[in-house]
């Protein structure tokens, strides 16, 4: 048992150092940290994007793996329970502290020390870093989403790092649905 926990903190710890790594290749290699207005730049701007692809390519993958044996989520409040309760302990280690919804396809997930900003936010040189390390996670959560049918918007606010707050918007043309 004691073995287990153990391989199970290398694992996650393992996972949020590639995620740092995979970040910092992607973002702050030094041909651009040089430039002044680094979100304005057209070639970061691409390079989020495909951050952000990746994460939904993983969050896709790894939400089918999840759920091949879960009965069919019918509603959009069953398949938002199923992130915060499998998809966060699996992906996360622990379920999310708290979600509140408007029933009108607005869905607001709490999770008071996210894991993958923890060590991120105890780095000194990482103001204003932040955001770029919320990229990779939110797109693996909107992968999650869309893997279960769900077409929405997903942001993260992490002014109080570590503590996040994920906000997801489902579309108009799925809530018709």
């Amino acid at each position: 048992m004691a073995q287990e926990k153990g391989d199970a903190l290398v694992a996650e710890e393992t996972f949020d150092f590639l995620v740092m790594i995979i970040v910092d290749y992607f973002l702050h290699s030094k041909e651009i940290s040089n430039k002044a207005s680094l979100k304005e730049d057209l070639v970061t701007k691409r390079k989020l994007e495909r951050l952000e692809s990746l994460g939904r390519d993983i969050g896709r993958r790894w939400l089918e793996k999840l759920a091949q044996d879960t009965p069919h989520l019918s509603t959009e409040l069953d398949k938002v329970k199923f992130i915060c309760k499998e998809f966060w302990t699996a992906t996360f280690q622990k379920q999310i502290d708290n979600l509140k919804t408007n029933n009108k396809g607005t869905y607001v997930l709490s999770d008071k020390i996210f894991k993958r900003l923890v060590h991120v936010s105890e780095t000194p040189d990482s103001v204003g870093q932040i955001e770029d390390y919320m990229v990779f996670p939110l797109g693996m959560i909107k992968g999650a989403l869309e893997s279960l049918g769900m077409n929405c918007d997903v942001s993260g606010d992490c002014s109080n790092a570590p503590s996040c707050v994920f906000t997801i918007n489902v579309k108009e043309e799925q809530k018709e649905k």
